[in-house]
């Protein structure tokens, strides 16, 4: 329903708008659209300053610059994959440096650790 109270129509079929196809369009169709809609309100966009096709473009370019260096902490946030990862490659570089043997190993025998209770 519109501001004026008017009943708004669409020109997309019942059965498209149904459609997975569809919805998967609209989820990418929102995400496009919060980019410039973040370009306008926070990147200055809505109303340039300057004139001339190559410095609206600079700007622009500029502005979407800044909206991919706001974005990139949410991007290299570490998931639980690449934090087990990362342990595991950290561990195994210490025991190279220290020369730390594997528990219950020979070497680790003989210093008397590890010994069965």
């Amino acid at each position: 329903m519109s501001k004026l109270g008017k009943v708004r129509k669409t020109a997309v079929p019942p059965d498209v708008a149904a459609s997975e196809g569809y919805a998967i369009s609209m989820v990418c169709r929102k995400r496009i659209e919060e980019i410039f809609g973040w370009s306008k309100t926070v990147g200055g966009l809505a109303q340039l300053k300057v004139r001339g096709l190559a410095k609206v473009q600079a700007v622009f370019t500029f502005g979407l610059v800044a909206y991919n260096l706001v974005r990139l902490p949410k991007l290299l946030e570490p998931t639980e994959e690449t934090l087990h990862d990362v342990t595991d490659m950290a561990l195994k570089r210490l025991s190279v440096r220290f020369r730390l043997a594997p528990p219950g190993s020979p070497r680790e025998r003989r210093r008397g650790r590890n010994r069965p209770a």
